[in-house]
């Protein structure tokens, strides 16, 4: 959906379409397809916070998080409230 014509007449300009909805647009539904962690955690690890932090979350791209974070069965890591 285009609000602005004028964004819709700059458009022919464009070279480069870049979109961040990673599986929404080829299978309909979010999904993650690439991670890349930090020196000192394992992209599992990565994963498995990702999954943590957004498993409490009704957002609909949280749920890749959470599918990514493990295979089906195995229980997810639960995220800790800290009193600091």
């Amino acid at each position: 959906m285009i609000k602005n014509p004028m964004a819709l007449e700059r458009m022919r300009t464009i070279d480069v379409v870049l979109f961040d909805k990673t599986g929404t647009l080829t299978k309909g539904e979010p999904s993650v397809t690439k991670a890349m962690a930090v020196d000192g955690v394992t992209t599992d690890e990565l994963l498995a916070l990702a999954g943590a932090i957004e498993s409490d979350s009704e957002h609909h791209l949280a749920s890749a998080s959470v599918a990514a974070a493990g295979p089906p069965g195995r229980p997810p890591l639960r995220p800790a409230i800290s009193s600091r």
